[in-house]
């Protein structure tokens, strides 16, 4: 009879785990996007609205199954940015091209946001949220140079402009260890070998993270896995997706969106069946991430008027759809 009753009693206490367990996620994620400086991205633009989002990075995500809540870089405190990062599910540095570092040697104000927002995604890891963080392009570059403690990380490439190659693997993405890479690891094998053997990954971008530069910074080679590398037109070995050891962040130096939505004519983006299906499971491995936690707003409304498509957006015909905030 005591045996029956422990038998009862370890499924009883397994049944309240699977439940509490599940209690702890959504299926209506909302991921915050660190939205730039207008008139860097946009001089052109005419508008007085000083933050953007670029459509096609909403895309990206949405198509994995989330929606979007713009985080302005303008006039925010560290109170206010906390208490909106209590209500989201996961955060999303896109690729847009925004200034890192002054001239005097000292973050901007976009990037001061961003290292702000960081700190309260570890933080909230910390806590026993799961909390997911994704970067690509310019996002990564943001990312990396925020946490390796060093402004003058990044070298500038004059070669990294509009360019596809292949990426390779560290072994920490693809031994059967327990190393293996959380981004790659949840991916087909046929994928992983696409991107490896053909040049598919995109890029365009001014900045680059040299492969020796990451393995000479302590808290980066420390902190972060280098899961694949690439080369650049002119030769460069550089850093192309990492992840973090002990919290659910993710980074790449190309931009798996561009696949899927980056109609600009004059970039060179492979545009097949293959890469169809890779830009949307990046996608959905952020949104699968971005689904663990049970964080999000307690009224409706409010929920509503906070994400993005409620902001004022327009449509540039060299731009595409823009989200613009004050």
């Amino acid at each position: 009879m005591s045996l029956l009753r422990l038998s009862f009693s370890v499924l009883l206490l397994c049944a309240f785990t699977f439940l509490t367990t599940r209690a702890k996620t959504t299926d209506r994620p909302i991921v915050g996007i660190l939205a730039g400086p207008t008139n860097e991205q946009f001089p052109d633009l005419g508008v007085s609205f000083a933050s953007v989002v670029e459509g096609r990075h909403t895309h990206f995500v949405e198509g994995g199954g989330a929606r979007l809540l713009p985080l302005s870089y303008k006039n925010v405190s560290a109170g206010q940015l906390w208490a909106t990062m209590k209500r989201l599910n996961g955060l999303f540095f896109p690729d847009s091209v925004s200034s890192l570092v002054k001239e005097q040697g000292e973050l901007t104000e976009y990037a001061r946001i961003a290292r702000l927002a960081l700190e309260f995604a570890k933080r909230l890891n910390s806590e026993g949220v799961y909390f997911p963080v994704w970067g690509s392009g310019a996002g990564f570059e943001l990312l990396m140079l925020l946490e390796s403690g060093d402004l003058r990380l990044l070298a500038e490439c004059k070669s990294c402009s509009n360019y596809n190659t292949r990426l390779l693997y560290t072994t920490n993405a693809t031994a059967a260890t327990n190393a293996r890479s959380t981004m790659f690891g949840s991916m087909p094998a046929e994928s992983l070998s696409a991107m490896g053997n053909s040049e598919l990954a995109h890029y365009n971008h001014k900045l680059m993270l040299r492969n020796s530069d990451f393995a000479a910074n302590s808290n980066l080679a420390t902190n972060y896995r280098l899961l694949a590398q690439s080369r650049t037109p002119s030769g460069d070995l550089i850093v192309a997706a990492i992840e973090h050891v002990r919290y659910p962040i993710y980074a790449v130096q190309f931009d798996p969106g561009a696949w899927l939505y980056d109609w600009n004519q004059h970039q060179q983006v492979v545009r097949t069946m293959e890469t169809m299906f890779l830009g949307h499971g990046f996608a959905n491995f952020f949104v699968a991430e971005c689904k663990r936690n049970d964080q999000g707003f307690s009224d409706y409304r409010e929920e509503l008027e906070n994400i993005v498509e409620s902001r004022y957006h327009m449509y540039h015909q060299n731009y595409g759809y823009l989200y613009l905030l004050d």
